[in-house]
């Protein structure tokens, strides 16, 4: 009985060929493009989770916009006094300057 379905459900994809191949590479790409998503949020969500009070823990981000918009880590020492000092809540500091 399954050999006759088998069977038949092989005839169909057969007959139906465009069809079958849209729809297995619309399945594959479905597929990649979640696990790609899946990866990139993991990887994204690993950082810093070695830290006690990660809950606590943030990373200040600097966008420095000129011709085009660039995005780097950690900011300038003017900035870190003033989270420090400005900022009521924050109880301490780091400062982070990444030389590229």
């Amino acid at each position: 009985m399954i050999k006759t379905y088998f069977k038949s459900a092989l005839r169909q994809l057969f007959r139906h060929s465009y069809y079958t191949f849209l729809t297995i590479a619309g399945l594959g790409l479905a597929i990649a493009c979640s696990l790609f998503i899946y990866s990139y949020n993991s990887f994204q969500y690993s950082f810093d989770q070695f830290h006690t009070d990660k809950d606590r823990t943030f990373l200040v981000v600097q966008d420095l916009k000129l011709e085009q918009v660039e995005h780097s880590k950690g900011g300038s020492y003017a900035m870190y006094n003033a989270i420090s000092r400005e900022i009521p809540q924050v109880e301490r500091t780091a400062l982070y300057i990444i030389k590229t």
